[in-house]
């Protein structure tokens, strides 16, 4: 089960991966893990161990580096 929401805009790696989908039909959580990995962006995480992306981060994929 995911992690709900944070207040201040963050998201889990799965609503990052819904969102980017129109845009890039073949993102896919793996692939955001791989851009994590190379150091795109660095998400931080809840206690539970979630990934949760801030708006730059997010904006940071859709610029370029889900094309990558």
């Amino acid at each position: 089960e995911e992690a709900e929401a944070p207040p201040d805009g963050a998201m889990t790696i799965g609503a990052v991966c819904e969102l980017l989908k129109a845009d890039f039909p073949s993102i896919s959580i793996s692939k955001i893990r791989y851009l994590e990995d190379q150091k795109l962006i660095t998400p931080r995480r809840t206690p539970g161990g979630y990934r949760l992306y801030t708006p730059l981060e997010v904006q940071a994929l859709h610029r370029g580096g889900v094309q990558r």
